[in-house]
C-alpha cells in the first residue's frame, strides 16, 4: 500500500527515523548589549515606525515623562500621516536613525504601534544601533524592531508601552513599572500574588 493522506494510521507506512544529535535551527545571539540606566534630566526620543499617533494622546504620555522629570523630543515627522510606500518607509527609517544617533537622547520610545515597522527593516544600519547602545520601547508593531534590534545589532529591548499608553499625574502604575525597568539595573520588586493584577 502506498501512503495517502487519507489513509487510516494502521495503513499509513512510516520510515524508520535515524537517530541524529538534536540541533537547533536558531541559536541565540551570543550577548546583548545593555544600555545605560536612564536618570532623571535624560532625554528620551520619540519615533513612530507604525502609525501616526493621535496628537492629543501623544502630548498626554510626554507630559507623564515630563512630569517624572524626563526630557521628551519627537521625531521631526512623528505626526505624518503614513501611506506606507517605500520612499515614506526609507524616510521613517532615517527618522529612527536620525534620533538614535542624536548624542542627547539617551532612550528611544515609539509613539505608537499599529502597521508598519517591520517595513523599516531593509533601510535600517545594524551598526548605527549597534555602536550607539540605547533603551528602546514600544509593544504590538514595533515587536519586528524589536526583534530586528536583538538579531541584527545585539541591543537588549524593552517590550513595554507605546508614549501614547501614558497617563501624568505620577500615579499611573504603567509609567511607574517603565520607568523602574528603564532606570534601574536590576529591579527588585517582585512580580506574583498581592502584587500585580
Amino acid at each position: 500500500m502506498t501512503e495517502s493522506f487519507g489513509a487510516y494510521p494502521e495503513q499509513q507506512t512510516v520510515a524508520p527515523i535515524e537517530s541524529a544529535p538534536f540541533t537547533p535551527a536558531i541559536t541565540r545571539p551570543p550577548g546583548l548589549s545593555r544600555p545605560a540606566p536612564l536618570v532623571k534630566g535624560d532625554t528620551i526620543g520619540v519615533v513612530a515606525p507604525s502609525y501616526a499617533p493621535q496628537h492629543g494622546w501623544l502630548l498626554r504620555g510626554a507630559k507623564a515623562m515630563e512630569d517624572a522629570g524626563y526630557k521628551v523630543i519627537f521625531c521631526h515627522e512623528i505626526d505624518r500621516f503614513r501611506r506606507f510606500q517605500q520612499r515614506e518607509d526609507e524616510r521613517c527609517a532615517e527618522n529612527l536613525m536620525g534620533i538614535w544617533l542624536n548624542p542627547d537622547v539617551k532612550a528611544v520610545i515609539a509613539a505608537t504601534g499599529g502597521y508598519g515597522a517591520v517595513r523599516l527593516l531593509p533601510f535600517l544600519d545594524p551598526d548605527v544601533f549597534r555602536r550607539n547602545p540605547k533603551a528602546f520601547v514600544g509593544y504590538s508593531d514595533i515587536t519586528a524592531l524589536h526583534l530586528w534590534l536583538m538579531r541584527r545589532a545585539q541591543l537588549r529591548v524593552f517590550h513595554g508601552p507605546t508614549l501614547d499608553d501614558l497617563f501624568p499625574g505620577g500615579s499611573d502604575p504603567t509609567v511607574l513599572s517603565l520607568l523602574t525597568a528603564l532606570s534601574t539595573p536590576r529591579p527588585e520588586t517582585k512580580i506574583g500574588r498581592g502584587t500585580a493584577r
